[in-house]
Formats: C-alpha cells, structure tokens, sequence
C-alpha cells in the first residue's frame, strides 16, 4: 500500500497544471432486519466510512479512504439441547470489516457541476474480525451460562470499487450517494458480491 501511495504523489507532484482542490466525505449506512416466529431475533448492519479526495486536475485526483462496517447477528430462538439438559436462549456474532484503502478518483463532470458523478478504483488492506457468544440455561436448575468464543482476526489484500453521485447543496457542500464494493484482489468477478450502498455528504475546498 505504502508503495501504491508514493508512486501516486510521485506521479501527480511532478506534473505540470495542478489544482490541488481537497474533498472531504463521510457516509453512514444502517439496516435492521427482524426474523423469528415472533421478531424476536435480528439481524443488523451498521457502516461508517470516510473519504479524502486531492484532485491535482480538474477531474482527476488521488483518494484516500476508510470504512467500517459491522454485522451483528441475535439470536434469541429458545433450541433445547436435550443431551445437556440445557437450552439455548440466545446467540449472538459479530463480524466486523475495516477497510483503509488508497487509488485513483475519477470524476466524469466539471468540479462545478451542480449533478458530478465519480469512479473510483484502488488497493485495500481489508481487516475482518470474527466474534460471537452463546447463552444457555439449565432446564431443571435455571442457571445460566454465557460461553463466549475468542476473537479471530483475518487480514487480506483488497480491491476497492465505488461508483458516486454527488448532488450540489452550496457552494463546496454536497450531497451524495454512493454504491461500493469490496473484492479480493484480481478477482474481479466477485465484485458484485459485497455491494454497499450509502447516503452521506462532502465538503471541497
């Protein structure tokens, strides 16, 4: 990554005609599902990312990003486990993603433009962290027992992907919408497989 981030100033420091104009974005996606013969479990995922865009020319820059998006899935379906004479009364996991990446954005309308969509593309250390927790209860005592499983931590070489829409407010201020996906790298067939779809704003100067 660190080689992929010098190359990049490198390349654009030596060129004539900069422009130099920072943008300056952050998105938030959240979403909730229920599930159960009553609701009574769930399924939620909440996203958080931040982007920083030097464009060195009119429509063309570096950009710099994070992300980090959380899936945590409850569980509380009573299952008896009649081996141990206990139930099962909750279960929950955790799989947390964090993200930085660094590439190239491309914009495909002047930085004035009141509607200016963007592409980007470039490397990312993707980081997934894996927990979860179990709950049971004795049937005949009532105690209960917490069995908690350790974290487990995988780092893998990315590829970042994002399609923007930005939609002018005032003048350096936006709104904007953004689909994004996260795949290892090279393997662009999987891109489709992790899309994230987001809401937030940006500010340039």
């Amino acid at each position: 990554m660190h080689q992929v981030l010098l190359l990049s100033i490198l390349i654009f420091s030596f060129s004539p005609g900069l422009l130099a104009i920072t943008e300056i974005g952050g998105d938030f996606g959240y979403d909730k599902q229920l599930y159960g013969t009553k609701n009574e479990s769930s399924f939620v995922t909440r996203t958080y990312s931040g982007t920083v865009a030097i464009y060195f020319y009119n429509w063309t820059g570096i950009e710099f990003n994070y992300s980090n998006v959380e899936n945590i899935n409850t569980d509380n379906g009573v299952s008896e486990i009649t081996e141990y004479n206990v139930e099962q009364i909750s279960k929950q996991s955790r799989i947390r993603t964090e993200v930085w990446g660094v590439g190239i954005r491309q914009a495909l309308a002047d930085q004035g433009s009141f509607v200016k969509p963007m592409v980007s593309l470039g490397y990312a250390k993707q980081t997934d962290t894996y927990s979860s927790e179990a709950t049971y209860e004795g049937i005949s005592t009532g105690d209960r027992i917490v069995y908690r499983i350790p974290s487990e931590r995988r780092k893998c070489d990315s590829v970042f992907a994002a399609f923007i829409l930005q939609i002018k407010l005032i003048r350096g201020l936006s709104l904007k919408g953004s689909v994004k996906s996260i795949f290892p790298a090279f393997e662009f067939d999987k891109a489709s497989d992790n899309l994230k779809y987001l809401a937030g704003f940006s500010w340039a100067f």
